[in-house]
């Protein structure tokens, strides 16, 4: 058994073949757990080189394990794939989909071969699939086939299979990446950045047994149930080493700031983008961002945490109560419970759009150091919650948060009370970048007219922004304080599967492709207590109508046929067609920028 840390071009340089045996499973990996993490980890590699012109120390990847197969001399090295066979395809999709996208936009170059050395055998010798660095389990050769050879050659009915998507996920990520319009570097030098990453910056552990090595027994201890000690074990361990190296009385230490950690809560799994761990690690994780104003690393929280004494020089006594104090801010942002209704309100969106990386952030306005009362917390996660919302609506990438929460933070560190909000809505409102703009009324209004919203947002992150309208109708129109319950199915108004007995095209203006389009968006959709029988669902709207008011309470649907409560102005009480669509989201999209205002 041979064990070593290799970058990529060391692991697929050679003529060789990781093969996936027949009994291991397809490949699974999807965008959110693991494409995303992946390119943004490559991607802050390339853009380390860029900023400072030398290479970033490598990033880990975990380990593989493989064994090796006797061979004839002179035919394809093989090695066969014991563990490590979802993150062995997913590096050469990513390989191959990067080549793809600068052979694209550049031609082929030194930076397109560079990448094809890690992806392809020599074409000159090996033929057919033996040119393939990986080759996977049969459920995947096809699709796998078609993907790494040209990704444009694969069907329609196969583009729907993980491995063709997580290829075109790459490809596309790479393209708009290396085309930034802010960007100071050129397409060449951010597509060289973007292959030396690859190529250098990505390394993985290779656990290389030999024939006469008990993979399966390997394989069984590497897997294995265990007890490691998590970065939080380690934290307390070195601070309650600390603490007795300085004469401080550790039993005292330890119950007035640690003992509240031995709690079940603080030990259940929570997940951060493809990271299961503990609430109390990711906690530790996100009070050090808080602190150091920066990227921490996820899989150096310990490091991070002693970099943080030697750069703050802080004491052990104030490390202990910083974590204890700020624990305490965490737990009542994971509970998303507060007396005042804007904050909770703020809470269940937040939770909702999944926005973790603003963590840190809250972290510091929530706490008593921040020194902004309650007036101006509202105002400044009023603020917040406007940006992220109408980004989320517009469909802008979350990628940049990071890098611009950070200095974000930095700032309003250096502010008190009501000046706090102020600096909030100052860099908010100057942010130019694709990754950070603030979308203007007109980009919104743009969104919820012409996007097909029903597809391009989570069914929870849809649910948000009609409950957010249907909350303002409650606070408009009644008299007693009602709010829109959180648990609506989302229903289209011209059914998906309408017909043109009951829903006919009016006249030549509207074609079919265009109709079905249309009632994708928000104006065509709306909020019900449970499913509709399909029958009521695709009857005509003389029906449907009636009927979604009669067996509604919601604003959102008595305002569609009772006149007494339709907005001045409308005609769609009388049908529903493409005109009442797009009349009704203009009315939508006027509520969801007052709800998420922006300043002038």
């Amino acid at each position: 058994m041979d064990v070593s840390i290799l970058p990529l071009h060391k692991i697929f340089g050679l003529d060789v073949q990781f093969r996936v045996p027949l009994y291991q499973r397809p490949y699974v990996w999807d965008r959110e757990r693991q494409w995303e993490p992946l390119w943004e980890d490559v991607t802050a590699l390339a853009q380390s080189e860029l900023d400072n012109g030398v290479h970033p120390a490598p990033h880990f990847l975990g380990a593989v394990v493989v064994r090796q197969q006797s061979n004839p001399v002179g035919t394809l090295e093989i090695r066969d794939v014991i563990d490590g066979q979802q993150r062995l395809t997913t590096l050469q999709l990513l390989a191959d989909a990067v080549e793809e996208a600068i052979r694209e936009v550049e031609g082929v170059n030194i930076e397109s071969k560079k990448l094809r050395k890690i992806v392809l055998n020599d074409d000159d010798i090996f033929a057919g699939d033996d040119q393939f660095k990986v080759w996977p389990t049969n459920a995947d050769q096809l699709v796998f086939r078609l993907a790494m050879t040209d990704y444009d050659t694969v069907p329609e009915d196969l583009k729907d299979n993980s491995i063709a998507q997580a290829h075109a996920f790459f490809k596309s990520s790479a393209c708009n990446w290396a085309q930034d319009e802010d960007s100071q570097q050129s397409i060449a030098e951010r597509f060289a950045a973007l292959v030396n990453a690859i190529r250098s910056g990505l390394h993985l552990v290779v656990i290389d047994l030999s024939e006469k090595d008990n993979a399966q027994a390997i394989f069984e201890t590497l897997n294995a149930r265990g007890t490691p000690l998590l970065a939080s074990d380690l934290v307390k361990n070195h601070l309650l080493s600390q603490a007795q190296s300085v004469g401080l009385d550790v039993e005292a230490l330890h119950f007035n700031h640690w003992k509240s950690f031995e709690d079940d809560w603080w030990r259940q799994e929570v997940t951060l983008g493809r990271i299961s761990w503990p609430r109390l690690d990711a906690f530790l994780f996100y009070w050090l961002g808080m602190n150091l104003t920066r990227e921490v690393s996820a899989q150096r929280v310990f490091d991070e945490y002693r970099r943080l004494l030697t750069e703050h020089d802080l004491g052990v006594q104030e490390v202990a109560s910083s974590i204890s104090d700020f624990a305490g801010v965490f737990k009542s942002l994971e509970e998303s419970l507060h007396e005042d209704r804007t904050i909770n309100d703020f809470f269940y969106r937040w939770q909702v759009s999944q926005l973790r990386v603003l963590t840190p952030v809250l972290l510091w306005l929530f706490s008593d150091k921040s020194g902004i009362n309650l007036s101006q917390l509202e105002n400044s996660v009023r603020l917040l919650e406007s940006w992220f919302m109408r980004r989320m609506i517009c469909r802008r990438s979350t990628q940049g948060y990071q890098n611009f929460l950070h200095p974000l933070l930095r700032e309003v560190k250096k502010h008190k009370g009501e000046d706090v909000p102020a600096i909030i809505g100052e860099i908010l409102s100057d942010a130019k970048a694709v990754n950070t703009a603030w979308p203007e009324d007109a980009d919104l209004q743009s969104a919820i007219l012409e996007r097909p919203l029903y597809f391009q947002l989570s069914r929870a992150r849809l649910r948000l922004v009609l409950e957010a309208v249907e909350d303002r109708l409650c606070d408009t129109n009644s008299k007693a304080e009602s709010r829109c319950p959180r648990d609506l199915t989302i229903e289209h108004l011209l059914p998906v599967s309408w017909t043109q007995e009951d829903w006919p095209l009016e006249g030549n203006r509207f074609s079919r492709d265009e109709r079905n389009v249309l009632l994708h968006t928000l104006g065509n959709l709306t909020l019900v207590n449970d499913k509709l029988n399909p029958a009521l669902s695709n009857s005509a709207w003389s029906k449907k109508g009636l009927e979604l008011a009669k067996h509604s309470n919601l604003h959102l649907n008595k305002m569609l046929t009772h006149e007494a409560v339709v907005p001045a102005g409308v005609s769609w009480s009388n049908e529903w067609n493409e005109n009442a669509i797009q009349e009704r989201g203009e009315w939508l999209a006027r509520q969801v920028c007052d709800i998420w205002a922006r300043p002038e």
